[in-house]
């Protein structure tokens, strides 16, 4: 029978050996996850993040009349098509992406009854967060409606510099014209060959730590298995003497086993994770004024 210090070098060699090899295979695994389909992305450069050129900034306009019943809808009307006609003369454009500055504003009767009037409510978003600074309310007691129409255009005037501040960056990729068409139509193959399904979540630094581990530990069994199937075999120089090459198995299938559960458990985390960043996100609460 051999040595316990022979059967040790056996298992101490075949450990390293299982390690060299796993750690070979793990650099191109996690490389090749970087982005899905085996390639790194290029670093992004200062003009993806720049402003299309010759591209008129964006705002919106969402009113709420409905507090003044039956009056309420004719008079959102009027003042949507005023203040698109406002919107196009200050140089601005509609809103083609849902993070664009949307300019919010209630109508509700003034709360004296003996002084009729209007309250109007004005505050601007983008996307579901309120810009900071751009609620505001106005007292229009008194006011007949074509006055009140007047004052909302005065406000929103006063609001176009706060819109013209929070524009949305376009991404614009390098010797790109910057239309607005080209952009769109960027944007959506992007979404659809890069970007994946919506909703799918790609993994993060644990996942793809778990997923070198989990390969080392597949390996580390497979080794083991192996040599515990191999047993004892006779030493070609010495036939009466036998190498046992269960010890070193059974510290292989060990070590492999941990090194797996271990993969399993990083790659639940970095679900995990992902799933509670994703329910952290701000939801829209509606208009954002309170009378």
């Amino acid at each position: 029978m051999p040595s316990p210090a022979r059967s040790a070098s056996t298992s101490l060699v075949s450990l390293l050996t299982l390690s060299s090899f796993a750690l070979g295979l793990l650099a191109p695994t996690q490389q090749a996850s970087a982005n899905g389909f085996g390639e790194v992305p290029p670093a992004p450069s200062l003009a993806s993040l720049a402003l299309a050129p010759e591209r008129a900034p964006a705002v919106g306009f969402e009113i709420d009349a409905k507090a003044l019943g039956s009056e309420g809808g004719p008079l959102a009307d009027k003042l949507q098509g005023d203040l698109e006609t406002q919107r196009d003369g200050a140089g601005f454009r509609a809103t083609s992406d849902p993070r664009d500055p949307v300019i919010l504003i209630v109508i509700e009767r003034a709360s004296d009854p003996e002084k009729p009037g209007y309250m109007v409510g004005l505050s601007m978003e983008t996307g579901d967060e309120i810009v900071s600074g751009s609620a505001r309310q106005s007292d229009c007691s008194l006011c007949t409606r074509t006055e009140l129409v007047t004052q909302i255009g005065e406000e929103v005037e006063n609001m176009l510099d706060l819109a013209r501040e929070h524009q949305v960056p376009a991404v614009v990729e390098p010797g790109d014209t910057g239309g607005e068409e080209e952009a769109g139509e960027d944007g959506e193959d992007e979404a659809g060959e890069d970007g994946g399904e919506p909703g799918e979540k790609k993994l993060g630094t644990l996942g793809i730590a778990g997923i070198g581990v989990g390969v080392v530990g597949l390996l580390g069994v497979g080794a083991g298995v192996g040599l515990v199937v191999v047993g004892e075999r006779p030493l070609d120089d010495q036939p009466r003497f036998q190498r046992n090459f269960k010890p070193g198995g059974f510290a292989a299938l060990a070590v492999g086993g941990v090194a797996l559960v271990t993969g399993v458990v990083l790659i639940a985390l970095d679900v995990k994770k992902s799933k509670a960043g994703e329910s952290a996100r701000v939801q829209w609460q509606g208009a954002g004024i309170a009378f």
